[in-house]
């Protein structure tokens, strides 16, 4: 895992969510609920999508994945840059 790391940690390439992304996680997970009471069982499994999310947004980044019901859910609340691969 250090072999993997190190690299990215020398040049400031580790982002981790800070107490404000971890708060506002919690109110984009809340209108989440609002919006869509049907997923409250999924609530759980968008935590650190959410952080995900709000990290790469906090820093003008773009997340690329594949995932793309949760960010597309998750952007139709809270904007942030998107890219959606096959």
């Amino acid at each position: 895992m250090e072999a993997l790391l190190a690299p990215f940690e020398r040049v400031g390439r580790i982002v981790t969510p800070n107490h404000r992304q971890w708060r506002e996680a919690g109110d984009l997970l809340a209108k989440v609920l609002e919006h869509r009471p049907d997923l409250k069982s999924k609530l759980a499994g968008l935590v650190n999508d959410c952080l995900l999310a709000l990290s790469a947004r906090a820093i003008g980044a773009t997340l690329y994945t594949r995932n793309r019901d949760d960010f597309v859910l998750l952007r139709q609340i809270r904007s942030f840059s998107l890219v959606i691969v096959n």
